[in-house]
């Protein structure tokens, strides 16, 4: 109101110097105060987008933990399989009399761990858009490890899983199963099947690959996990 009557004063006094200089100043001001809100709505817009990359990464960063966790415990379980499974060849190349530690040992190397991955963090990033992760390197760490290197853990574990319960089904020739513990139809038939050490021992191998695949997948989703936890502590 006051703007409009200083200006309509300038106008009735034929001060047009005055008025196109107050006009300007007018238009300056105005378009300071659009760049003004402008760029609070930008610097609103980017506390939001860091805000949601954040709640991502945290996703991400609880799945892979998670998975941390679950391959521990899978190369642990292997470690024990292939311990025993080593005892058990030993066990029967010295001819050793039956014991019920051999069917213990069975039991121990029959069965495998099902690899299980967590992928809900990468899944809410597919739903949102990769580029919510403004770390270039990051973000191709994160794509490559569930794209790449998850996708070709889960094919060799589900061959070796394959080639594993082959050789549990060619055993059930010789044993049955009373709850979680195997028991052999004849106690002695086993000590004497030539073919079934070798069975065992090409067994063993595959289960040492298959804990070296799980190492290294270990490796790789610690020093994910720990990228991510840098971004994070960058954009706090």
């Amino acid at each position: 109101m006051i703007f409009r009557k200083f200006r309509k004063q300038l106008l009735e006094n034929s001060n047009l110097k005055q008025y196109f200089a107050y006009a300007i100043g007018e238009i300056f001001l105005v378009m300071v105060g659009i760049l003004l809100a402008l760029q609070v709505n930008n610097w609103n817009e980017y506390r939001k987008a860091k805000k949601e990359e954040l709640n991502i990464l945290y996703e991400l960063s609880s799945s892979l933990q998670e998975d941390i966790l679950s391959l521990q415990e899978d190369s642990i379980t292997l470690f024990k399989k292939i311990q025993a499974a080593r005892e058990l060849v030993r066990y029967l190349q010295n001819r050793q009399p039956y014991t019920d530690s051999l069917q213990t040992l069975l039991g121990q190397v029959a069965g495998i761990p099902i690899l299980t991955i967590n992928t809900s963090g990468f899944t809410l990033l597919q739903d949102r858009g990769l580029d919510i992760i403004t770390d270039t390197q990051l973000r191709q760490k994160i794509t490559h490890h569930y794209e790449y290197d998850i996708e070709l853990i889960k094919a060799i574990n589900s061959k070796h899983n394959i080639r594993h319960e082959t050789f549990v089904n060619w055993m059930d020739q010789y044993f049955y199963w009373e709850g979680r513990m195997p028991r052999l139809y004849e106690t002695n038939a086993i000590l004497h099947e030539p073919e079934f050490i070798g069975r065992l021992k090409s067994n063993t191998s595959l289960l040492e690959g298959l804990k070296n695949m799980l190492n290294t997948a270990l490796l790789k989703t610690r020093s994910l996990h720990k990228a991510i936890q840098d971004d994070i502590k960058q954009i706090k």
